[in-house]
């Protein structure tokens, strides 16, 4: 409470005041973050695939997208993740978001696959190459430091390769 207190410039008893305890100032962040994901997907993330006019630069968006919004939320997902152990349903809102990205993406770059790959071998692999992505950031937040930083933009790269990779076969 102390450091969102000093992030949000302002006293711990100011949050106590307006939350009754973490869980509830938990609560209402994640649900914030759950709206304003869901409202980012589809504004920026719909107009990045929009400008996209190959599948290559389509993944780097999709993976820009995911890697900056583990960024600015960095804090949230790993209380979260560290509240799991007590709920295990702390984190279902933060797996329905990310179904919900994973699903709009896949729908906007179906399209986009290759010659002769049926949808259904390319939805596959695609939500295969999303795990593991989502998986890597996840594990870049919990495990600092770590052999992946989320502050490198070349993780930005190399997850985009891989997908490229993947996705070309």
């Amino acid at each position: 409470m102390e450091q969102l207190a000093l992030r949000a410039n302002c006293s711990v008893g100011t949050l106590y005041k307006r939350f009754r305890d973490k869980e509830a100032l938990l609560r209402v962040l994640t649900e914030e973050t759950v709206r304003k994901t869901l409202q980012d997907l589809d504004t920026d993330l719909a107009r990045a695939l929009t400008k996209s006019d190959t599948l290559s630069a389509a993944l780097w968006d999709i993976v820009n997208f995911l890697v900056n919004l583990f960024r600015h939320r960095e804090m949230l997902i790993l209380a979260i993740f560290k509240r799991q152990f007590d709920d295990p349903q702390a984190t279902a809102a933060l797996m329905a978001t990310r179904m919900a990205v994973v699903d709009t993406a896949l729908a906007k770059i179906l399209a986009m696959r290759p010659r002769g790959m049926t949808a259904a071998d390319f939805s596959w692999r695609f939500r295969v190459g999303m795990q593991l992505v989502i998986g890597a950031l996840i594990n870049a937040i919990q495990n600092r430091p770590g052999p992946l930083m989320l502050e490198d933009d070349a993780i930005i790269d190399e997850f985009a390769e891989y997908l490229i990779a993947r996705l070309s076969r």
